[in-house]
């Protein structure tokens, strides 16, 4: 058996560190613009009130990734037009060994009351901007609403920079301002890919 002195050993432990501090990470944030609550809606096809059901789990048929299915009971359409229930995909899950997920993509947590700003997109429905586009809603008879967004968010300066925002756009507190907010507001509608 071989002893090497101390001070290789050192230098091959001090190696190991350094190599592995350098290593790249992969990334755990997802970058997006900063949308406020009339841009989003203008690349909607639909703004709902609904109730989070349950979800399946799927491979895409062409990406051939898990996709997370969950049932959206709309008790409300506030802006566009969606059936009485939906379902949301997501690029999230794990199925048959492969796992897919997107950081700031929020989790739907079943039965949770929500306001969703939706897209669709060749009959699928899709959330517009990731955890921009979900709020919970109180109990309250004017619902306060909630989000929390989990995304690294930028915003165009007016040289056309992308500038890091510390927080989020403000948004409406309660949910007679969302509706507020949503008067007047044209969305885009059903999407297709061509």
């Amino acid at each position: 058996m071989r002893l090497y002195p101390p001070s290789v050993s050192l230098i091959a432990l001090l190696a190991v560190l350094l190599a592995n501090t350098a290593a790249p990470r992969s990334a755990e944030a997802t970058s997006a613009l900063a949308l406020s609550v009339p841009e989003m809606a203008q690349v909607s096809a639909a703004v709902v009130v609904g109730t989070i059901g349950t979800s399946r789990q799927e491979i895409h048929p062409i990406h051939a990734r898990p996709v997370t299915a969950t049932v959206i009971t709309v008790d409300r359409t506030l802006a566009g037009a969606a059936p009485p229930d939906l379902e949301i995909r997501q690029w999230r899950g794990t199925l048959n060994g492969r796992t897919s997920a997107i950081p700031g993509d929020p989790s739907l947590e079943p039965g949770t009351r929500a306001l969703f700003f939706l897209r669709n997109v060749d009959g699928q429905w899709f959330l517009t901007a990731l955890s921009q586009s979900v709020f919970s809603l109180g109990t309250e008879t004017d619902p306060r609403l909630h989000r929390t967004v989990d995304l690294a968010l930028f915003v165009r300066t007016p040289d056309g920079a992308l500038q890091r925002l510390a927080e989020p756009l403000p948004v409406p507190a309660t949910l007679s301002a969302m509706e507020s907010a949503l008067r007047g507001v044209t969305l885009r509608g059903e999407e297709t890919t061509p």
